[in-house]
């Protein structure tokens, strides 16, 4: 809905789980509405996701995974996660996320363990690791840091497979085992050796985007800014050395040197400043949707087409966003402040089964993650990342393919999700469509990335010279960028999927996928 024609192509990555999250079983968490398949368990009572019987001592948290191990069950018995983008996702094990850890409550002393599988199936050998408590929360920690990822043809790693009572000598009786707070974490580091950041601060506020890997950031400060922003930083590491160095102007940049405790290692973190206009609302409509006939489109919400009758937009779920309907050049937007999730809610159900994409416009000033859910009765529901660019209007074209499991004949529900209750998003142009038309168009000026797969440290190369590239990882966290350039080298990227934004000389911008191999 607009005046203003900005032509988008955004490549969009499922990443529901990070590892860096918790497989906690609660609601709102991880875990608990995942697909956990039960095998080799004789008759395969299903995974149960219950309250805690037992909250004490280590875990106190609400909710725990019951896994009942059958005396008439092969030792090997366990239950796995879904393969795909809706439960663990796809990710590259390496020294960030190698330690696995997972807090058990068993009658017995017996072998838990753990294995990493691919989206071929293709696996190293499980890692078995006795508890040594009974009755009582115990953590087990797995080391996977010598393993391997899979070989290119054979996919990445996205499944986890949980064996909770691998007892070779045989059950005498089935066992109840509970287990929660399943853990990505990274490998211990040498003493002394450990030069990265666990904060970095701009007036007092992490800057956005943070990540001890990642060592260069860019800040937008408002026009008329003539002091250089004061900028701390806390090592990892209370023993290592942190030396600011401020910028003397605006723009500059902040540089951060890092030393270990040994003096061994270093690392430089830098804050480069610019001056531009931060608009904290959009100044301009969303971008306006090409017409479409009746039959290809059912829209939920857009002044470019009828919308579905009865929707309602706020119901109580429980979340901080507040909903508002607000006009920006003429046109109706949706607008979530204080946004953490918010549900839509259909009048009956939906069947878009005979469409290909789901479409949104996007606008933030302040958000770094929103996700967007399709959910059918069950409730079965799947996540997609939208990559975000902060102060514009941002269009996504989501093939309905990539909403695993989700039953697209009975919709229910949307759901927006990832706010921690601050930011405010913009929403337009809700709908779902068939024989879409500005992909098409946008192909016409399709810049090309090549080789794709790249190996680790080698050069990606673009069909044209474009103005900007930027790299980012599968968190949203920005790894490098580089201006006015035909060609930019991988470096010191780990191997694994990053998105790569692709901003031409004509200002638009194509979002590409690269994989470092």
């Amino acid at each position: 809905m607009k005046k203003v024609f900005t032509l988008l192509l955004v490549l969009l990555v499922s990443t529901g789980f990070s590892q860096n999250n918790p497989i906690d079983f609660e609601p709102g968490g991880y875990g608990a509405d995942w697909t956990w398949a039960v095998f080799e368990n004789a008759s395969n009572p299903p995974l149960e996701i219950i309250a805690n019987p037992d909250p004490s001592g280590i875990n106190t948290s609400a909710t725990v995974a019951k896994f009942t191990a059958l005396e008439a069950g092969n030792p090997w018995a366990g239950t796995e996660s879904a393969h795909g983008d809706t439960d663990l996702g796809p990710f590259v094990l390496d020294e960030t996320n190698s330690q696995i850890k997972i807090m058990v409550w068993k009658p017995v002393i017996s072998n838990v363990g753990i294995k990493l599988v691919s989206s071929n199936g293709w696996a190293q050998v499980e890692i078995l690791v006795p508890n040594t408590k009974v009755n009582e929360w115990e953590e087990l920690t797995f080391d996977f840091s010598s393993y391997l990822n899979p070989p290119a043809e054979e996919g990445m790693l996205d499944q986890i497979v949980v064996f909770p009572d691998f007892d070779t000598d045989g059950r005498e009786q089935d066992n109840i085992i509970y287990f929660d707070n399943i853990t990505f974490n990274p490998e211990a580091t040498e003493p002394g050796t450990d030069a990265t950041l666990s904060n970095l601060m701009v007036d007092g506020t992490t800057v956005s985007g943070f990540s001890p890997s990642v060592l260069n950031y860019s800040v937008v400060l408002p026009e008329g800014t003539t002091d250089v922003p004061v900028v701390t930083a806390t090592t990892n590491d209370p023993d290592a050395n942190a030396v600011i160095t401020p910028a003397t102007a605006i723009p500059g940049t902040t540089s951060i040197l890092v030393t270990s405790a040994n003096t061994e290692v270093e690392k430089t973190y830098t804050v480069a400043f610019s001056i531009g206009t931060v608009p904290t609302e959009p100044e301009v409509a969303a971008p306006a949707p090409p017409a479409r006939e009746p039959e290809n489109v059912i829209s939920v919400f857009s002044d470019a087409y009828t919308n579905v009758e009865g929707t309602e937009f706020n119901p109580n779920w429980g979340q901080s966003t507040l909903v508002s309907i607000v006009e920006i050049q003429g046109n109706e937007t949706l607008k979530y402040e204080n946004f953490n999730f918010q549900g839509t809610q259909f009048d009956g159900s939906l069947d878009v089964s005979d469409m290909e994409y789901l479409h949104v416009d996007m606008w933030t000033a302040d958000a770094t993650s929103v996700n967007v859910f399709t959910i059918s009765p069950g409730p079965v529901e799947t996540g997609i990342a939208l990559a975000i660019t902060p102060g514009q209007w941002v269009s996504y074209d989501i093939p309905l393919s990539d909403f695993t499991n989700v039953d697209m004949t009975d919709l229910i529900q949307f759901k927006f999700d990832g706010g921690d209750g601050s930011p405010t998003i913009y929403l337009d142009n809700l709908y779902f469509y068939k024989d879409p038309t500005s992909i098409t168009n946008v192909e016409k000026n399709v810049v090309n990335i090549f080789p794709n797969p790249v190996s680790q440290g080698g050069d990606v190369r673009l069909g044209a010279e474009v103005a900007m590239v930027e790299i980012y990882d599968l968190t949203g966290k920005l790894v490098a960028s580089s201006r006015s350039t035909s060609v930019f080298a991988t470096g010191d990227m780990r191997q694994g999927i990053y998105m790569i934004r692709i901003l031409d000389y004509e200002g638009a911008v194509q979002v590409r996928k690269l994989v470092v191999k």
